[in-house]
């Protein structure tokens, strides 16, 4: 029978002898593959070659970065040179050379600054008296302050003009309301001094006219006193005597006041008319 012909082979071959350097045969389970325990692929060193590569790029691409990073943090956190000092006026070097003070160079820096801003307001108000007086005092407290701290310098030839800026100025405001004789006399005295600067009589002689008005219409105001005063010390003849009795005047009436002290030391021939 079938069966039994398989039993008789089956143990027949149960009953063969093993070759004695033969190892039987592990028919057990494959033990779990451990990490890293994959066999190289084919092509495994090219892929090794372009991942290197990779490698070199990406940090090549980060000192790139890093060395962009740094630079622009230099350059927003270093300190900037010093910006080149803008020109400074035309006036400034004869300033600085006949006028020691500092403090007497900035008010004069600070005045030229003035004249700019007045100029600016006459055009936005060319109708507003009071800016041109704003103007025209800029300019004569400019030139006047050059006057007194350095009279025989350079800077105060120089700058003249002032004067006749000055008169100009207060020939407009005195053009919308006439009736303003501080105004006339600071516009009479500007007018001979920039007369005499540039030894034009015509000048002088309508200077005079402006401070003789200023007096006829106001002989109590300080300030037309004290220009009147000077004008008629400047004038060729000098009207020493009128101007004396002028500032003696000023000294009487106010003996505390600025003009007061102006006065005195234009009768103590300390400072110039």
């Amino acid at each position: 029978m079938p069966c039994r012909r398989y039993d008789a082979y089956a143990r027949t071959m149960m009953n063969e002898t093993v070759e004695p350097n033969s190892e039987p045969i592990d028919y057990r389970p494959l033990p779990p593959r451990r990490a890293g325990g994959e066999p190289r692929p084919i092509g495994g060193d090219a892929r090794r070659v372009r991942g290197l590569n990779g490698w070199l790029l990406l940090a090549t691409a980060l000192l790139a970065i890093g060395g962009l990073t740094g630079w622009l943090v230099w350059h927003g956190t270093r300190i900037e040179a010093e910006a080149q000092p803008q020109a400074m006026p035309l006036f400034a070097a004869a300033i600085l050379a006949d006028i020691p003070d500092p403090a007497t160079r900035d008010q004069i820096l600070s005045l030229d600054a003035v004249a700019a801003q007045a100029r600016s307001l006459t055009a936005q108000s060319p109708k507003d008296p009071a800016a041109w007086v704003a103007l025209g005092n800029a300019h004569y407290d400019f030139i006047q302050t050059i006057y007194e701290a350095a009279p025989g310098g350079e800077a105060y030839p120089q700058n003249l003009s002032r004067w006749l800026e000055a008169s100009e100025a207060y020939s407009q405001s005195l053009a919308l309301d006439p009736f303003q004789p501080a105004v006339r006399s600071d516009r009479g005295l500007a007018l001979i001094r920039y007369g005499l600067g540039f030894s034009n009589p015509g000048y002088v002689a309508e200077g005079l006219a402006e401070a003789e008005r200023a007096l006829s219409e106001d002989d109590q105001t300080l300030q037309v006193l004290i220009n009147v005063g000077r004008a008629y010390a400047l004038v060729t003849p000098p009207r020493t005597a009128e101007a004396r009795a002028l500032w003696t005047r000023i000294i009487e009436q106010a003996p505390n006041s600025v003009q007061a002290v102006q006065a005195q030391r234009l009768l103590n021939g300390e400072q110039q008319p």
